[in-house]
């Protein structure tokens, strides 16, 4: 049974359910100080079996594609020995990549378009399965949300054209109704034990599951579901209830979840309400008839208590955490299985979606150790395998396709980094590097509150340069008592990275000239039919069109181009934006509106 997450400091509340409950989270809490000696204090803190005193290996996000995706929310492989990776886009269609080796892959366009469904929020096309005999049937199955809002499963077939699926075998197996909200669709599928296929639902939207759905085993909705996809009826003899596709129950979002391949080990990340986000593992031998408890909890705190059963057996989550503004759609990870990187084999990882860390959790017996990393990116949607074993992840949010791995030394070492004030009164960063081999470049990267950075422009590195190197970059684009943090981001061949450290300035006058008027070359800055007219006096060799939120629209090359130009910049919705234009060591931040 699950007990309040902070029992053993509020005896004197509970009530005769949550006494229940203490008894039992004290017996697992003796348990697990015999397991973790470590961890004695914080073992009466937490009724999971987790233990954090130990090390962790590093992880990084290293970006493998970065171009031609769209919105991509998981990567999954067809296990047919192609080695081929397929990206699933949010809108409706899956892109399919051929593997060159685990870092480089080539784009071979569009697999599968499902065309016109729902696909803003939380609605669109959600996961894709390959069948286990897909080298032989060709099939493979899709979840969505129709036109109608409602959850639905197809089955497509792969045409003469192994990059293709044939749109005309469209086969439904199942609509599950998803009325009133659309939000809490789920969800994911994978073939597991047996051949079945399993499907995560979420609850049916709105806040609270108002019409308790999830503990209702009538309804496929808050639920892990069990299919048989070789039976007409769908329905596994033995699932645990009775003309029932329903095979564990009491998930509020359960948006991606994944088996162990090695052990089949279900791990589940079930987004929160308002407290607690919360990842579950439990042996497969369990996972049959399973309650996770939602809506009877929330992570391991009661939530709504009066319906539910007193004597119920919950399944606690492994770790739950506080929702905050960064931390607040946990994503469900993989524990890794691959061989490139032993010092990985057998970490469960996942994230959430705002945090920009990757969540760590090690297994030993029942005991389970947590720790979180930074990797400076947000906005991963999935994680997924390759036939090999390696994992990936793909952010929706930044449009890439990553490959985990631990770091790799770069070949630069920074000495030193300063602000001082520049040219045009602006800030002239300074930085000085020991480099012992090749690498790519310098990005220049600018806050304001020395959380989220944006990039500002780059600095190639000095050909030849063996030992000390000094760079500098000038940003002319500064305001009278603005305080501005910078940091240096030097990028390998490779697409690996390290930062320097952060270095403020602030800002006593314009970053233009004083006394004199600031010079503009895009005139005028009202954009009409979505031309862009610049005068190009000075050299620079883009120009990047920003949205205030830091999303780049849109670039366009200038290169050896002078004089009066016009870019078609064509359908931008309206709005302000920041048209940046960029030359080596210079960067020019004018702004524009689209009416």
């Amino acid at each position: 049974m699950r007990a309040d997450r902070h029992a053993a400091c509020h005896i004197h509340t509970f009530s005769n359910f949550k006494l229940n409950n203490i008894m039992k989270t004290l017996h697992r809490s003796i348990l697990r100080v015999l397991l973790c000696p470590l961890a004695v204090f914080c073992a009466f803190l937490e009724p999971a079996s987790l233990c954090s005193a130990q090390s962790f290996p590093e992880i990084i996000t290293r970006p493998v594609v970065s171009t031609g995706l769209q919105q991509p929310v998981q990567v999954v492989h067809a296990g047919d020995g192609t080695n081929r990776l397929f990206i699933v886009q949010q809108g409706g269609t899956i892109k399919v990549l051929d593997r060159t080796d685990d870092e480089n892959f080539v784009d071979r366009g569009v697999f599968f378009n499902i065309g016109s469904i729902p696909n803003t929020g939380e609605q669109g096309l959600l996961s894709m399965a390959f069948d286990p005999n897909y080298s032989a049937n060709k099939r493979f199955y899709v979840f969505y949300t129709n036109p109608d809002g409602n959850l639905e499963i197809s089955r497509y077939e792969t045409g003469d054209d192994p990059y293709r699926a044939d749109m005309g075998t469209k086969h439904i197996l199942i609509t599950i109704p998803h009325p009133t909200y659309s939000n809490h669709n789920g969800g994911e599928m994978h073939f597991g034990p047996g051949g079945f296929l399993y499907v995560s639902t979420g609850d049916g939207g709105s806040g609270g599951d108002p019409s308790n759905n999830a503990q209702n085993t009538g309804s496929y909705l808050g639920k892990l579901l069990r299919l048989d996809v070789n039976n007409p009826d769908l329905i596994p003899a033995d699932n645990p209830f009775p003309n029932s596709l329903v095979y564990a129950y009491g998930l509020r979002n359960p948006f991606r979840w994944s088996f162990d391949r090695l052990n089949n080990d279900v791990w589940i990340g079930d987004v929160g309400q308002n407290a607690y986000e919360e990842i579950n593992s439990i042996v497969f031998s369990d996972l049959k008839g399973a309650n996770f408890g939602w809506r009877c909890y929330e992570g391991n705190a009661a939530y709504r208590e009066e319906d539910c059963d007193s004597e119920g057996d919950y399944v606690f989550p492994v770790k739950d955490y506080e929702i905050t503004d960064t931390t607040k759609s946990v994503i469900g990870g993989v524990v890794y299985r691959g061989s490139a990187f032993p010092e990985l084999y057998g970490y469960y990882i996942g994230t959430d979606y705002y945090s920009k860390k990757i969540h760590l959790i090690s297994k030993t017996g029942d005991s389970f150790a947590f720790n979180d990393e930074s990797v400076g990116v947000a906005g991963i949607a999935d994680f997924g395998e390759s036939e090999n074993g390696e994992l990936y992840a793909v952010g929706r949010g930044t449009n890439t396709l990553y490959r985990i791995a631990p770091p790799v030394p770069m070949p630069v070492r920074f000495t030193s980094f300063k602000v001082i004030p520049g040219e045009n009164n602006g800030a002239l960063l300074l930085w000085t590097v020991t480099e012992s081999g090749d690498f790519s470049h310098y990005e220049i990267q600018r806050s304001n509150d020395a959380v989220s950075f944006s990039a500002l422009g780059s600095v190639s590195r000095k050909e030849g340069s063996g030992e000390a190197a000094d760079y500098s970059f000038n940003d002319e684009f500064t305001s009278p008592g603005e305080l501005y943090y910078y940091r240096i981001k030097a990028l390998d061949l490779d697409g690996t990275f390290q930062y320097s450290a952060i270095a403020s300035f602030s800002a006593t006058v314009a970053g233009n000239r004083p006394g004199s008027p600031a010079k503009h070359y895009i005139l005028p800055n009202i954009i009409g039919q979505g031309k862009i007219n610049i005068s190009l006096t000075d050299p620079f060799d883009q120009l990047e069109l920003v949205s205030l939120s830091g999303q780049t629209i849109q670039k366009f090359g200038l290169e050896s181009r002078h004089g009066k130009i016009v870019l078609e910049a064509g359908n931008i919705p309206s709005g302000i934006y920041l048209a940046r234009l960029i030359s080596p060591g210079r960067i020019v931040t004018e702004k524009v509106i689209f009416p």
